[in-house]
């Protein structure tokens, strides 16, 4: 039997196709008023997702490529860009290829490559607000005549919805917003899954209804997210900290499932936390630190790491070779000794090179508020006491507090006293 096979879906009626004589009118009435300036950066940007449960993903690349965001690490030969294989800190990227993301995973990687994030759920705010951050979105009255694509700095809005509710095919989607008709109060949403729909504009009324549809992933509603690039100084001092917070946990080898789930609880479930919270917790990095502790699951840390890199000359079959027939290994000509003595040479002077980084980045820490207040209130008191001897906890917990966006979900001034 023949796999089924799609081309396309036709658009429901009550929504405008962007291509269409009445959505080029709409376009252009939206061009005469104040709302249509994201869709410039977006357009820019545009893509289509590569894998059917890549819409979060690729909704995310195209708003961190249009923000002007340096990946700082490298997507094809010398260049460094944002593709969706690069967005794997939050979760592997062969289970999103499966499952897709859910709204804080989404939020995580966001955070986690250098933009700052606001995530709001539809059923914790109204229309009214979701008209005003869409304004705020579509916007740029700070923009100045002769700026170019590299002073973009959003916010850039993206949207969670269900499908179902706007007649269309298939389950929740994301997609980036790229404009707004406050006149005929319509959005453009720029579709992501362009093998199945085109950009089209959409009633914001009806959009609103698709963002209060449940997850059933996480039985929470959907909803949308406002991006924005941070300053040249938020950006430099959060990579420096989060440079040191990937070595170290390649260093201490850790397990990279074990990193997603790291990465998740601070830049994902903590902040929830700590937003429900604050009105109960007193505003001060001390308190922020107690309620982190009194928080942190156990296997956040509780796997086995290394104070710096194996030394690969410690294996039998490495040793055997060095002596020629210990461990009942034959005996090998000069030249393999030779070339291994050089392996040898050069595995011992990589160690080193990581002891001393671990050295450094001990060194640095020692000194950080976040470090003297972490190992104050160490060990969490719910945790069974294998788990609280496990080596470089106290360092994994401080690098990764340091290294989440400035302001992310803190005050500016408790944000800068805790990273002081």
């Amino acid at each position: 039997m023949e796999k089924a096979s799609f081309y396309r879906k036709p658009l429901p009626e009550h929504l405008i196709s962007f291509t269409s004589v009445e959505g080029r009118k709409v376009f252009r009435e939206a061009m005469d008023g104040e709302f249509m300036e994201s869709y410039f950066p977006l357009a820019q940007q545009y893509a289509t997702q590569q894998e059917p449960a890549f819409c979060g993903l690729t909704s995310l690349m195209i708003c961190l490529n249009a923000l002007a965001i340096d990946p700082q690490r490298n997507w094809k030969g010398p260049w460094r860009y944002f593709a969706e294989e690069l967005l794997d800190c939050c979760a592997p990227i062969d289970v999103v290829k499966l499952e897709g993301i859910i709204l804080t995973e989404f939020a995580c990687l966001a955070r986690c490559n250098g933009a700052a994030v606001q995530m709001h759920h539809a059923d914790q705010c109204s229309i009214e607000e979701f008209r005003n951050a869409l304004k705020l979105a579509t916007s740029r009255p700070h923009l100045q005549e002769g700026e170019d694509d590299d002073d973009e700095k959003g916010p850039l809005m993206v949207v969670s919805y269900a499908r179902p509710a706007l007649g269309q095919t298939g389950t929740g989607h994301f997609s980036p917003i790229g404009g707004y008709n406050a006149k005929r109060d319509l959005v453009l949403v720029m579709d992501t899954a362009r093998f199945k729909y085109h950009s089209h504009w959409v009633p914001v009324d009806l959009m609103w209804q698709s963002m209060t549809h449940i997850d059933p992933a996480t039985n929470l509603s959907r909803g949308f997210f406002l991006l924005s690039r941070l300053t040249d100084e938020e950006f430099e001092r959060r990579l420096a900290f989060q440079s040191k917070r990937d070595l170290f946990l390649s260093i201490s080898e850790v397990p990279f499932l074990s990193r997603s789930h790291i990465i998740h609880f601070f830049f994902a479930t903590f902040p929830q936390i700590l937003r429900a919270s604050l009105p109960l917790v007193s505003n001060d990095p001390s308190s922020i630190v107690e309620l982190l502790i009194a928080n942190l699951p156990a296997e956040i840390v509780s796997i086995p790491l290394s104070s710096g890199k194996a030394e690969s000359s410690s294996s039998c079959g490495s040793k055997a070779k060095k002596c020629g027939s210990s461990c009942g290994q034959a005996s090998v000509s000069s030249s393999e000794i030779a070339e291994e003595k050089e392996k040898d040479y050069q595995s011992h002077v990589t160690d080193a090179c990581y002891e001393s980084c671990v050295r450094d980045i001990k060194r640095h820490l020692k000194n950080t508020l976040v470090f003297k207040l972490v190992e104050k209130n160490w060990p969490p008191r719910h945790w069974p006491k294998e788990a609280t001897e496990t080596e470089n906890a106290v360092d994994i917990v401080s690098l990764m507090l340091l290294s989440y966006p400035p302001g992310l979900y803190l005050p500016a001034d408790v944000d800068r006293a805790l990273k002081t």
